[in-house]
């Protein structure tokens, strides 16, 4: 029932210029409430970028700012996918108790526990807390690395450099950084960075 419904909303999200981050339910106060996230593509500009760093070791902190952002999500199209959901839900939850519906965007600083998490974290900073309890964070611009497998393989992110503290002498070359690939089953936690 819960994957059918995620797979309906998913499709409706998708018919409408979104895509579904993640749904839940959660009961607060003795009420039901049915968490729906909303999200968007990165725009072909922002695929370029991202093409563009994957072949990169690193990036400097102050190149950060400059890099392309995921376009959000407006009040008004929550507002708007609400309407266009209520009328769904009320045919898919005939036997379901009274809930209230809510539709928002994941948040800016979010964890991340599933793969299309991950994808829709493309070119934003993350930080990951391996099982080894190791912390590792950098910019994520790749998934399912190192292997042949479609299921989730893991992270590949590029090592974020303070530009402040990486400028080195004219005569002393700077250090070789290499990405970071964390695979899923090394991730223990992982959350999207918000710099403010």
């Amino acid at each position: 029932m819960q994957v059918d419904l995620e797979q309906k909303i998913r499709a409706l999200a998708e018919s409408m210029g979104f895509v579904l981050y993640d749904m839940m339910w959660a009961k607060e106060n003795e009420h039901s409430i049915l968490r729906v996230f909303l999200n968007k593509e990165l725009d072909s500009e922002s695929l370029k970028v991202l093409k563009s760093l994957q072949s990169r070791g690193f990036i400097e902190s102050s190149e950060l700012e400059s890099l392309p952002k995921r376009e959000g999500i407006t009040l008004e199209e929550c507002a708007r996918f609400s309407e266009a959901l209520s009328p769904m839900l009320d045919v898919e939850l005939t036997h379901t108790n009274a809930y209230f519906l809510e539709v928002s965007s994941p948040g800016l600083e979010r964890v991340l526990k599933k793969e299309e998490h991950f994808f829709y974290s493309l070119l934003e900073e993350i930080s990951i807390k391996r099982a080894d309890k190791s912390e590792v964070s950098g910019l994520l611009v790749g998934l399912n690395e190192n292997t042949e497998s479609t299921e989730f393989a893991g992270a590949l992110l590029l090592e974020i450099v303070d530009s402040n503290k990486s400028r080195t002498s004219k005569n002393t070359a700077a250090p070789t950084k290499e990405k970071i690939f964390v695979s899923f089953a090394e991730i223990k936690k992982a959350k999207s960075v918000f710099r403010f």
